[in-house]
């Protein structure tokens, strides 16, 4: 019950201190908590078919394996976020270009 209530409020923390203060994004809310939402949902599910192939069928231990996919999925939300979710648009260089 904890994980069910916290999941979705860690999600939402994240999402807005991302979107605010790690990647300064100004685009449309709408849009990138869509992706945000799609992101979070497909890394959650590339975890479990990890977890089951790799520790179910491959017959690894659960732990290394977890340990070594939290580092991979950290790492592809990560770069899902800044060439995705909070990418910078075309009309910021613009103005980066006129200095």
């Amino acid at each position: 019950m904890t994980i069910s209530i916290f999941y979705p409020v860690h999600i939402g923390t994240a999402f807005y201190l991302n979107k605010k203060w790690s990647f300064n994004h100004k685009g449309q809310l709408s849009t990138s908590a869509f992706r945000y939402v799609t992101a979070y949902a497909g890394c959650y599910a590339l975890n479990v078919a990890i977890l089951k192939l790799f520790s179910d069928y491959l017959d690894y231990s659960h732990l290394v394996v977890q340990a070594i996919a939290v580092v991979l999925i950290a790492l592809l939300l990560f770069l899902t976020q800044k060439y995705w979710i909070f990418r910078v648009q075309e009309s910021a260089f613009t103005h980066l270009k006129e200095l």
